[in-house]
Parts: C-alpha cells; structure tokens; sequence
C-alpha cells in the first residue's frame, strides 16, 4: 500500500507510516509526503510521540519533497530528516528528502487552481481516472515524476 499525503495530508501519511509498524501486520510500502506539515504543535495529526517511533522494516520507500520557499518549510525540515534516517536505518530501498528551491506551498483551499487546473493536476486526474496530464507546471510535475518513479 502506498500513501502519498501533502500539506496537512502530508503529516497524516507521515503519521501512518510511523504508526504503521504497531500493526501486527504492517501494510504501508511506499510513503511519498509533498511539501508535508510535519510541526506537531497545534493541529496536525502528527504527534511527537509518532517520531520517537520506528517504521515498519515493510517500508521499502519513504520520499519527501519540501518546497524551501514554503510556509512550512522551517518546521517540517527537522521531522522530515528523523523520518527518513528512520526509514533508511530500516532499510528502506528509497529514502530521500528532496528540496525544491523557489517552490511555495500549496493548501487545500487552492484546489481548484492547484489540483484541477494547475501544477499538480496529475494527482487530480489519477484520482478521476483520467490519462496522463502534460499541461501542469514543469517543475512540479518533474518533482512528482522523479518521486514516483524511484518507487518503481
């Protein structure tokens, strides 16, 4: 199962991966956080008790992509080093932070100049069913593609 979350979605894949591994069975293979919002302060599914935790040795890929011109850049760059030096001494075949310079951060309230008509309107096609996208902005698009495609 692969989980890919960004903004406040991102600190919820964050928070499955690391709660992954309470299962009896663990069931998550591929973590791929976009720009996540990993401060745990306030409202984010992320607790700091998740990062004293392992993940799950079932984590083959952990990706994060962090916009460095991002509003939550500063908080989430420390939790997104703890989480893939977990994942790597898991052993995990992937496990990167990848920086995207000059990119800010999208919400959730930009969804329909974000998601359906703009840089990451990939994600909304795949989740429509619909076929490849080429209209969507070529830096976000190549990020995307580059963490997909060392899942693969």
């Amino acid at each position: 199962v692969m989980v890919l979350g960004m903004s406040m979605g991102g600190a919820t894949a964050a928070a499955m991966a690391l709660r992954d591994g309470l299962r009896s069975t663990p069931r998550l293979s591929h973590a791929i956080l976009l720009d996540p919002w990993l401060d745990q302060v306030g409202v984010s599914p992320l607790a700091s008790s998740d990062l004293e935790r392992d993940v799950s040795s079932s984590l083959r890929t952990c990706l994060i992509w962090l916009n460095e011109a991002s509003l939550v850049y500063a908080a989430s760059k420390g939790p997104a080093d703890v989480l893939v030096g977990k994942a790597t001494r898991a052993n995990a075949r992937t496990a990167e932070l990848i920086t995207v310079k000059d990119a800010g951060h999208y919400a959730q309230t930009d969804i329909p100049s974000v998601f359906e008509h703009g840089p990451l309107r990939c994600i909304y096609l795949a989740l429509k069913g619909k076929g490849q996208n080429v209209d969507m902005a070529p830096p976000a698009r190549e990020a995307l593609k580059s963490c997909i495609a060392r899942i693969l």
